[in-house]
């Protein structure tokens, strides 16, 4: 292998290994599981593939090109993706029904037809292009909205959760400091 794709694969491989480098950074310094859940998306889409495509590379360079290998390559990079995401929908589902604890910056429900977004306002009617700012408001504004409308919704969908008290989540919060 000459120099010239050695340097080529050890260029797209350090930066494959970056993505999941700054993703396992990112997910330690996430706030909740759920948000953790989520972050994989860096590594997954973009560093994965990366380090797939050195490989693919190196191997063409020592061994020759080979459809077989090509065809595993492509199969791994479309495959990998759709694992993930059924994994990360698992997580989350198991996450939901386990109640863990969340940062009560997370937004849930945000999708659900008449559900306000952090202002207070219908997330389903055009903005006005007013915003809240973590700074200028009190944290409490910040997280009430969501709340009033994901308890009742949480409850309806799973009985047991009547026994959770919700306010628990947030006591752990109240000291740290949003920004």
């Amino acid at each position: 292998m000459s120099i010239a794709v050695q340097i080529i694969v050890g260029i797209i491989a350090i930066l494959g290994a970056l993505f999941f480098l700054t993703t396992g950074i990112a997910m330690n310094r996430a706030a909740d599981a759920v948000t953790r859940a989520n972050m994989g998306s860096p590594a997954i889409y973009v560093g994965f593939p990366l380090v797939a495509c050195a490989l693919l590379i190196a191997d063409s360079a020592l061994n020759g090109f080979s459809w077989a290998h090509f065809i595993e390559f492509l199969l791994i990079t479309f495959l990998m993706p759709v694992g993930s995401s059924m994994g990360s929908m698992a997580l989350g589902r198991s996450m939901m029904l386990a109640q863990v604890r969340m940062d009560p910056r997370t937004m849930r429900e945000d999708l659900r037809e008449g559900s306000q977004d952090v202002a207070g306002q219908d997330k389903n009617h055009q903005h006005t292009g007013h915003t809240v700012h973590a700074g200028h408001t009190d944290h409490h504004e910040l997280v009430s909205p969501v709340l009033e409308e994901t308890v009742p919704a949480v409850e309806k969908h799973h009985p047991h959760a009547s026994k959770y008290d919700v306010s628990e989540e947030y006591q752990e919060y109240e000291n740290e400091d949003l920004d």
